[in-house]
């Protein structure tokens, strides 16, 4: 499975590359589109400097843009069928007055191509792209930036065919087309060798797959460049590790993509979800139940109402992620160690990072508020040492706090509360000295 050029979502410790088929109109074919008004395509309808354009052609200029408007209005709107004879007629009107050499040509070539691919329609696709790459290598030559577009869709559809040798022989030509003319760190280059180990890992290279997703991330750390990109090679890699028995290996990079992601896409998209979720798959795998319900925690609020809402119809791989999450949190309450009543507060427990969940005015209330947490969230609390510390506040009061924790680092504890937020729990925090309740 494959995606476009720029982005490189995926299922990565599930089974597969890091790289999927989505059926969407790609972001690089939004890019290809904005390259496309009429009077910018070399040799697109050329006209003498000084001469006005025929009264008839100046209509067929109109006409034509009027349905390639339309055409893209339906591809904005989801709708790639319905704009097919849009763009069919356009395109046609179009050709009727290009020269036999231009690069317009490809270009149109190119769009008609990837509105084909979005409409399903594969093999008209696969044989525009082509005519895409032989037009604009004709007119603009074999290094033109011009080709990474019809490159990289062409990539993509013939390796969801499960084409993956040519799908390789096609990343590698962008590879090498993307370092004439960017830094080996630049997102796109990484993207690209994404892609390209992607296809590698398929064919069962693992090592030589490894070794292109390191590559990458060494370019782009040496340049300081953090990008989806990045984010995409790292999360392969801890894939890869996890894959092949490492989930301590595979647990270092999916923490650093999760801390990526959460910065450049936010704590609620569904990648950042699938990162969190693989964390708590690597997690389980050695043994660190809590640590992998709390991740676990966080991948269902980064998806938010998108599981399980009657009526929702999430795209196929949010339905697959939910699912999978679902399964992964129903075998690791099954695994928590502490079921059914909790266990009383240890007030002597010292030392390590702790969470503070709430702040009552009597030990007994304290006391109480930890038995009620632990019956309400005994998957995420069960299992954790507990405590009641007593602060005194002067004018304020003598206070009781309601901690749970004992994490060996910060990092943990903000992990259980996001977990406990996700979990309905919003009034959790990991205190630092002298915090009032």
């Amino acid at each position: 499975m494959f995606s476009d050029l720029f982005e490189t979502p995926g299922y990565g410790a599930r089974g597969s590359s890091e790289v999927m088929d989505r059926r969407r109109y790609s972001a690089a074919v939004t890019v290809a589109l904005a390259l496309i008004p009429w009077l910018v395509v070399p040799g697109a309808f050329v006209v003498a400097d000084t001469a006005e354009p025929a009264p008839e052609a100046a209509d067929q200029d109109d006409e034509a843009r009027l349905m390639l408007a339309r055409g893209r209005k339906l591809v904005s709107e989801g709708r790639p069928a319905d704009a097919l004879p849009f763009f069919e007629h356009a395109i046609d009107m179009a050709e009727a007055r290009l020269p036999a050499i231009a690069p317009g040509r490809g270009i149109l070539a190119h769009e008609l191509g990837t509105v084909y691919a979005a409409a399903g329609q594969d093999e008209k696709a696969e044989a525009q792209f082509q005519r895409a790459l032989k037009e604009i290598e004709r007119s603009l030559g074999a290094e033109h930036p011009e080709l990474l577009g019809p490159l990289g869709d062409l990539a993509s559809l013939v390796g969801r065919a499960g084409r993956y040798r040519e799908a390789e022989a096609l990343f590698g030509r962008m590879v090498e087309l993307l370092t004439l003319s960017r830094s080996p760190g630049a997102p796109e280059v990484t993207a690209a060798r994404v892609q390209l180990a992607g296809v590698i890992e398929f064919q069962g290279r693992t090592e030589e797959a490894r070794q292109l997703y390191l590559q990458a991330v060494e370019a782009a750390d040496r340049e300081g460049r953090e990008s989806t990109a990045l984010a995409a090679a790292l999360g392969n890699l801890g894939a890869l590790h996890s894959r092949l028995g490492q989930p301590a290996e595979a647990e270092a990079w999916l923490a650093r993509t999760l801390d990526l992601r959460r910065r450049l896409l936010g704590p609620r998209h569904w990648l950042t979800a699938l990162t969190a979720k693989d964390l708590g798959v690597v997690q389980e795998q050695q043994g660190r139940i809590v640590e992998a319900l709390g991740s676990t925690a966080t991948a269902a609020a980064a998806l938010g109402n998108r599981c399980g809402v009657s009526g929702s119809d999430p795209p196929p791989y949010v339905a697959d992620l939910c699912s999978d999450l679902a399964v992964l949190r129903r075998r690791l309450e099954r695994a928590t160690p502490t079921r059914g009543a909790p266990a009383p507060p240890t007030t002597d427990v010292a030392g390590g990072h702790w969470t503070q969940l709430a702040a009552r005015d009597s030990a007994a209330g304290a006391r109480e508020e930890i038995r009620a947490l632990g019956l309400r969230f005994p998957a995420l609390l069960g299992a954790l040492p507990s405590r009641v510390e007593r602060v005194d506040l002067g004018d304020r009061g003598t206070w009781h706090r309601v901690q749970y924790g004992g994490f060996t680092t910060r990092a943990e504890a903000v992990v259980l509360c996001e977990a406990l937020a996700a979990a309905g729990w919003g009034d959790c925090f990991v205190p630092r000295p002298e915090t009032a309740p």
